[in-house]
């Protein structure tokens, strides 16, 4: 993974399991320039790029991706949103779920190399 965003305000953690961030999405988050103009989104590469960074934080997992398994956008997140990202260990890396209020987001299992 080359891309490297802006790390969100963390609003609560709870170091779990499963670990638990609330996270802060200011518009001004270099990620939403430019994807997509006059109607910013989050982009999926940026979602992925949070959960393998807070993965290596909070869980210890390696920060070398072998295969992204399992991965599903269900719901575009937008500027301002608060989301609530969930990390777990696996046996091979760790899995995530992103949520806004009660609604996933995204969700997949990241093997590390």
């Amino acid at each position: 993974m080359t891309a490297r965003a802006a790390r969100p305000p963390i609003l609560r953690a709870q170091t779990g399991p499963p670990v638990s961030l609330e996270l802060a999405l200011p518009a001004d988050l270099d990620c939403f320039q430019g994807h997509f103009p006059g109607c910013p989104i989050l982009p999926g590469v940026v979602q992925l790029d949070w959960a393998i960074r807070f993965g290596s934080e909070y869980l210890g997992t390696s920060l070398e991706v072998g295969r992204v398994l399992g991965l599903k956008f269900s719901r575009i997140v937008r500027p301002g949103a608060r989301l609530t990202l969930e990390l777990e260990a696996t046996p091979d890396g760790l899995s995530f779920l992103y949520r806004q209020d009660s609604v996933t987001c995204s969700s997949g299992r990241i093997a590390c190399a």
